[in-house]
């Protein structure tokens, strides 16, 4: 009698007993709970309600009878010789083994293997190995049921562990093939696998977000382009090692196209545009950051020009409730030499600001009334030129935005601001147009790139959806 172990044991010492002659005569009845009151073997599985799920479930049914067929008949010829009729061994160390041996005693053709709080296992064997058709279960680790060789998984079969289940192909041990793993919040995975992971094509569903993720993938990462869909609409991109990289697009519920851009690792990058909740922008991206030229619209304001690290910067041309400015920016706001212009007042200012208010150098127009002086953070402040419909020209000293005096005798900034008129405001203005013009033909011109056919690229997804459909079912024939 050979003293080799069960599978997964360290026993040194173990007794056989075989029962009377009468008690071993005839085939192994195996107890009819086994399966169909385990987790593995569920018939008819009702969590699935389309048709290749259902024939899933078809075949696995088919797995399982066609191992009762086997396992109810007449013991078959092994390579090691005849096997004996069914007998009962028991171990030393705890447990037993019900079931036929070879001629050699090793344990081959169908039976049960019982070792407390270390495994159970009800199936077909070969030479001591897990061969055929089974179902094991282990203490704190994944329940199987399916076809094994060699003692690992391989071929058909299902998976059940504390979070998740799995029902599908393996190979080696591991998931090949396509299978389906289902985990307790809902989310699904469909597609085919390779070495445990989605491999190819593949769908991800979560039961409660009602979201799907359809595309490709490789060693488990999304690779290739791929479909993100929900109730307030879907996705469509490229990925690389599971990041954005490529073209992406964005639509509504209602199908309507919200954004459109390229990524470079996961972030925006390049020229991209976008519309929602009452904004709307076209421009450059770096870094998943608005970037360089851009046009942006937002809750009744208006911006044409640069853009740094998200912030209008630079040169560039903005409007409002009231007011139009034309000059330069720094991290959204007026800053630097610009013109400002307020509608409804009838006032305008060209010089110098800071932090979005009059600072330095300027030029004051209030209802026809002209200042020509300095001003501090937005007040009025120094010597200046006051010019007044009717009156000509003043010279003035104004302190904190007040008129203190009027003075004679001017300091020589003054004089050069009279003396040069106003043809810094002419070349400024001229320069701005210009400007202005070349941003809004790069901005339309890029706009025209971006068009593509999503569609197309959904009807390929769809496409390979249905073939991987189609595979699955030749499995289960």
């Amino acid at each position: 009698m050979s003293t080799s172990s069960p599978p997964g044991m360290n026993i040194d010492n173990w007794s056989a007993a075989r029962p009377p002659q009468s008690d071993r005569a005839g085939p192994l009845t195996l107890r009819d709970d086994v399966f169909t009151n385990s987790p593995m073997y569920q018939p008819g599985d009702k969590r699935t309600t389309d048709g290749l799920r259902s024939e899933r479930n078809d075949g696995f049914d088919n797995v399982f009878r066609d191992y009762r067929n086997r396992a109810d008949g007449q013991p078959a010829a092994t390579s090691t010789g005849p096997r004996t009729l069914f007998t009962f061994l028991r171990y030393n160390a705890g447990g037993f083994y019900f079931g036929t041996l070879s001629r050699d005693d090793l344990k081959s053709g169908v039976g049960v293997l019982s070792i407390p709080k270390s495994i159970f296992y009800e199936g077909e064997w070969l030479e001591d190995s897990f061969n055929g058709v089974g179902l094991v279960v282990r203490p704190g680790k994944p329940s199987y049921f399916g076809e094994f060789k060699n003692g690992a998984f391989e071929g058909y079969g299902r998976i059940v562990a504390k979070h998740h289940s799995f029902l599908g192909s393996f190979s080696s041990g591991v998931k090949s093939g396509v299978g389906e793993t289902i985990t307790r919040q809902g989310v699904k995975v469909f597609g085919n696998y390779y070495k445990s992971r989605l491999n190819d094509y593949g769908e991800i569903s979560d039961v409660s977000s009602q979201v799907t993720l359809k595309g490709w993938f490789r060693g488990g990462k999304l690779h290739g382009k791929a479909v993100k869909s929900g109730p307030k609409g879907k996705f469509i991109a490229r990925y690389k090692n599971g990041v954005r990289e490529g073209q992406g697009g964005l639509f509504d519920a209602e199908g309507k196209l919200r954004m459109v851009g390229t990524y470079v690792n996961d972030q925006l990058s390049g020229f991209s545009k976008f519309v929602a909740e009452g904004t709307s922008f076209e421009g450059y991206f770096s870094g998943g950051h608005k970037e360089g030229l851009g046009r942006i619209s937002s809750k009744g304001q208006v911006y044409l020009g640069y853009f740094v690290l998200g912030n209008r910067q630079g040169f560039g041309r903005g409007a409002g409730d009231g007011w139009e400015y034309t000059g330069n920016w720094f991290k959204d706001t007026f800053s630097g030499t610009g013109y400002l212009r307020f509608t409804e007042k009838h006032t305008t200012y060209f010089g110098s600001f800071k932090d979005g208010v009059k600072h330095g150098l300027g030029v004051l127009i209030e209802e026809g009334r002209e200042y020509y002086g300095y001003f501090n953070m937005g007040s009025r402040e120094g010597d200046a030129i006051i010019k007044v419909p009717g009156k000509g020209e003043r010279y003035a000293n104004f302190e904190n935005d007040r008129l203190i005096d009027i003075i004679r005798t001017t300091t020589p900034e003054i004089n050069k601001l009279i003396d040069s008129g106003r043809p810094d405001f002419r070349t400024f203005a001229e320069e701005s147009s210009r400007l202005l013009k070349e941003i809004s033909r790069e901005i339309s011109s890029q706009t025209q790139e971006l068009n593509i056919d999503w569609e197309d690229i959904e009807k390929r997804v769809d496409g390979e959806s249905e073939k991987l459909n189609e595979d699955y079912r030749k499995i289960l024939m």
